[in-house]
């Protein structure tokens, strides 16, 4: 089978739930050939491991916790003339690459494409748009608007949920997460803890490949010497006394097991793996970003994480920290009784299979 995937550029958790997909097909069908359309974040990663495609794509720029309308419209002037150009770069390379289906992360020229084509196409994406229809601001209903059509228009539609059971509606199949690797695939904590020169099980502070959470990780250097814990960044390059920063470590699931809490925005990808991981979380939902207020709500229902608007105080920050430290165990509980797998890759690809 040949399968091309259009995936978008925007933060890292696209291409690494794609990633696990495709390993997933190449442990069962290991005769598959891959192709990768992408852009940014996604063609970076996928470049030295497959055929890739370069495509426009739409840009979402910005370095603080609020997503502006207005700046996102601008830098995305010429999206429709851009859109045009990646329809006809899809198009040719369905034909000339002649794939049985084309599956889409999170860019919808990718399911038109198909159409044109004549190509199956199976949609991925965690934004569930059926829970979204009291959303009034003109910018989220176009956006959601966009991503209801590409449903329709797609074969299936696989949606990973984080606390949902799964069922099927319709075309669209509601399934577990989509992580990298489950706990149980890595070594104990014990051994971790040596691998890794730990002393004691760090907090980890993690911003999901995007640049929201630089502000976060700045303020949460300034107080970390107010706590007797030791911090672990990701996202930027960082040295104290009890803070440690790296850029990228391609081992960040061996930091999340032996892991005593962690601080993040709300980034499916990232409280996917915290779901499975069972660890408790301090969540930053970024302002105005649909998809992370649609993931930080089913954590709070569930009591499943502390969520808090993102704040410059750095005196409320300090207490939210300390919140999180004293309820770590009853959020513990309540993740054990979620008791939510990370079988998604596997459901996913017995789906697209089918």
């Amino acid at each position: 089978m040949k399968l091309l995937f259009v995936i978008t550029g925007i933060g890292l958790g696209h291409s690494l739930r794609e990633k696990a997909i495709i390993d997933e097909i190449k442990k069962d069908y290991p005769e598959t050939q891959i192709y990768i359309a992408g852009y940014g974040l996604s063609l970076n990663y996928f470049k030295k491991r497959y055929q890739t495609t370069e495509i426009k794509g739409h840009k979402f720029k910005g370095n603080t916790f609020r997503q502006n309308k207005i700046k996102t419209l601008l830098q995305n002037y010429s999206y429709p003339f851009n859109y045009m150009l990646d329809l006809l770069t899809l198009v040719r390379l369905i034909k000339r690459f002649n794939p049985d289906k084309v599956i889409v992360d999170m860019q919808p020229v990718g399911v038109k494409a198909a159409n044109l084509a004549g190509k199956e196409a199976v949609s991925i994406y965690n934004l569930d748009v059926e829970k979204l229809k009291n959303v009034h601001d003109m910018h989220s209903k176009t956006f959601i608007g966009i991503i209801r059509k590409a449903y329709d228009k797609s074969g299936k539609v696989i949606i990973p949920t984080l606390t949902q059971q799964r069922s099927k509606r319709s075309n669209i199949y509601y399934i577990n997460p989509i992580i990298r690797t489950n706990p149980d695939e890595l070594a104990s904590k014990q051994i971790l803890m040596k691998k890794l020169r730990l002393k004691k099980e760090p907090i980890l502070v993690t911003i999901g490949g995007s640049k929201f959470g630089i502000s976060l990780i700045k303020d949460i250097i300034k107080i970390a010497e107010k706590f007797d814990e030791n911090f672990i960044i990701f996202g930027m390059d960082y040295k104290s006394k009890n803070v440690t920063g790296y850029k990228f470590k391609n081992n960040f699931l061996e930091y999340l097991k032996v892991s005593k809490a962690v601080i993040s925005t709300a980034g499916h990808n990232t409280l996917s793996e915290l779901l499975v991981f069972k660890k408790p979380a301090l969540i930053f939902p970024i302002f105005n970003y649909l998809e992370q207020h649609q993931n930080a709500s089913m954590l709070k229902a569930a009591n499943a994480a502390i969520v808090s608007n993102f704040t410059d105080d750095i005196e409320r920050l300090e207490l939210l920290i300390k919140k999180l430290l004293k309820e770590k165990d009853k959020i513990i509980t309540n993740l054990n009784r979620l008791d939510v797998k990370g079988t998604g890759a596997k459901e996913a690809v017995d789906i697209i299979f089918d």
